[in-house]
């Protein structure tokens, strides 16, 4: 079962702003308790019992929970309509908080991001290729409740920051 709301809205010359908080609930497959408790754990050879990682928790708990928003600022707001921006360009502002559950293995995280998209007055080869550039920058966080483990990946908190440039090649 899952829902979501959101809102959007136009402030005219300021941009567009829209919010939109989720839920999800579900309950975890045979198949996905056995990922948790053989993948993503690590067994004493011995005995098998677990000695790292998710272990043997038997919970079906699974659920997301979270808030997305994104705010647009159009490039004709401070270039004008003079200098011909196509719809879609300007800068773009996002974000996103979550928290999940899946059994007994606890998540979280968030990221933000900024780009803006520029197109090309001519598309720049053969006057058909290469409409326009939007160069986008992206910093997120994800944490388990899991301590790290080097063999389990799936243990890992991860912090990514991604710097590069959608680029329009044809449209």
């Amino acid at each position: 079962v899952g829902v979501g709301l959101g809102y959007a809205r136009s402030f005219a010359w300021l941009g567009e702003a829209e919010v939109l908080g989720f839920y999800y609930n579900d309950e975890l497959s045979d198949t996905s308790r056995e990922f948790l408790q053989q993948d993503l754990t690590i067994r004493d050879p011995v005995t098998g019992s677990p000695v790292a990682g998710y272990g043997d928790s038997s919970q079906r708990t699974s659920y997301r929970y979270g808030v997305g928003a994104e705010y647009f600022f159009p490039a004709s707001t401070f270039i004008g309509a003079e200098g011909k921006p196509r719809g879609g360009d300007g800068l773009r502002l996002a974000g996103q908080w979550i928290q999940a559950r899946d059994g007994s293995l606890k998540r979280d995280g968030w990221y933000v991001q900024g780009s803006y998209r520029y197109s090309f007055p001519r598309r720049l080869l053969f006057d058909r290729y290469f409409r326009g550039i939007e160069p986008i920058v992206r910093y997120g966080v994800i944490e388990t409740d899991l301590s790290p483990t080097p063999l389990l990946h799936g243990t890992w908190d991860r912090r990514q920051l991604l710097v590069g440039a959608i680029i329009e090649v044809l449209r």
